[in-house]
């Protein structure tokens, strides 16, 4: 990751801009349904962090199915079942996503459920991180974030009409 940040830093600050979504355009190689880019590049961070979780110790989150450690690694499977598995099921189309941005997305994806999945199942001791009030504010503030990310997707999903491809400001 700290290899790959300064040339996507540069390319930004440089003014290029990913050629994905509105700025979707020709030249950039082998082009992906974006139903099924959105579905392979987000599942990685899922699968690996809870086959990390499984291999590291799996009953300790079903011996302490209430801790605010179990709560935390729910909410991260929660926002990618919904990335990964219900928002590929409900966008309308889509413009497809170009091979190589796909690949940067898989490849970030992979190494998020890995880190995640370690600090969950390697640093993290079974009773740690106590409920507190920080990790309760901070469930929280996933919580409202991750209602509003379901809610700004389902708006910009019905902005177009069945068939219609144009881009769209709600």
């Amino acid at each position: 990751m700290l290899i790959s940040a300064p040339p996507v830093f540069i390319a930004l600050i440089a003014g290029i801009s990913a050629p994905y979504g509105r700025y979707s355009r020709g030249g950039w190689g082998v082009f992906i349904n974006a139903r099924l880019a959105w579905l392979t590049q987000e599942i990685p961070s899922l699968l690996v962090f809870v086959g990390i979780l499984l291999r590291a110790d799996p009953a300790s989150f079903l011996s302490h199915p209430l801790s605010a450690r179990t709560a935390l690694a729910c909410a991260f499977c929660a926002h990618y079942v919904y990335r990964s598995l219900v928002f590929p099921l409900v966008i309308r189309g889509g413009k497809p996503t170009p091979l190589s941005v796909w690949a940067m997305s898989f490849v970030f994806c992979v190494w998020n459920g890995f880190l995640q999945g370690y600090s969950f199942g390697h640093q993290l001791a079974p009773s740690q991180p106590a409920w507190s009030p920080r990790v309760a504010a901070g469930l929280a503030l996933w919580l409202f974030g991750w209602l509003n990310v379901m809610r700004s997707d389902r708006i910009l999903i019905n902005l177009r009409k069945p068939g219609e491809t144009g881009y769209k400001i709600p």
